[in-house]
């Protein structure tokens, strides 16, 4: 039989392009696979019960409404900034010499060398408008107040932070309850104002029966 080069070399290129649409489909499979794993175990994670479940374990004032809504926004912030390369800390406030000027609701520091990168006001609000006037205005004082350097104190729950820690914020959001985003907020947490005040309930109810951690 008189070999034909042309034809041997069209069914070597079918042969390779039926490999490589293979190995594409098998790529796309699998990515699609870990993404729809991904966004199941998301979901699950933000469900009112896993928020509860999770706050029920943190001590705090939860009969403060606004601790209840900075906590969800930390537990939300988590999934972006993994725990092992991030550490993120609640109400910490800033004063100079005389007075308390302010107070930051959301931090995201690396641990890589323990500078903040982000900050965050968080705003669980009834009036959209209101909060995001209150959270821009807060957001704007502390801009304003962090040049002055080292005559500013930065005092967290736990301990005080040197200002140098601060110098390296690139990033200022605006966090509210779901249906936020459309009204100017940066991100929203999964929950609307009623399933919160759900949680906040139970949280002071199960605190109370010290079944839950408690400062």
């Amino acid at each position: 039989m008189k070999y034909d080069l042309k034809h041997d070399l069209s069914m070597r290129a079918l042969t390779l392009l039926s490999a490589l649409m293979s190995r594409a489909f098998l790529a796309a499979f699998s990515f699609l696979t870990m993404s729809s794993a991904s966004a199941a175990l998301t979901e699950a994670v933000l469900t009112e019960e896993s928020y509860f479940e999770e706050l029920s374990r943190i001590p705090a004032n939860y009969k403060v409404f606004g601790t209840v809504c900075e906590e969800m926004a930390r537990i939300d912030l988590e999934q972006e900034f993994p725990p092992d390369f991030y550490e993120i800390k609640v109400g910490i406030q800033y004063r100079d010499a005389s007075r308390t000027i302010g107070e930051l609701d959301v931090i995201v520091f690396r641990r890589s060398d323990e500078e903040a990168m982000m900050v965050a006001e968080v705003k669980c609000w009834r009036n959209f408008k209101k909060a995001l006037t209150k959270a821009n205005k807060q957001l704007s004082r502390f801009q304003n107040t962090r040049v002055r350097g080292d005559e500013i104190c930065y005092i967290g729950r736990e301990f005080e932070y040197h200002w140098t820690q601060f110098d390296e914020i690139t990033r200022y959001e605006k966090i509210s309850q779901l249906g936020g985003r459309k009204q100017g907020f940066d991100r929203t947490l999964t929950l609307d104002l009623s399933a919160i005040k759900r949680i906040r309930s139970r949280l002071i109810r199960c605190q109370k029966s010290r079944q839950c951690a408690v400062l």
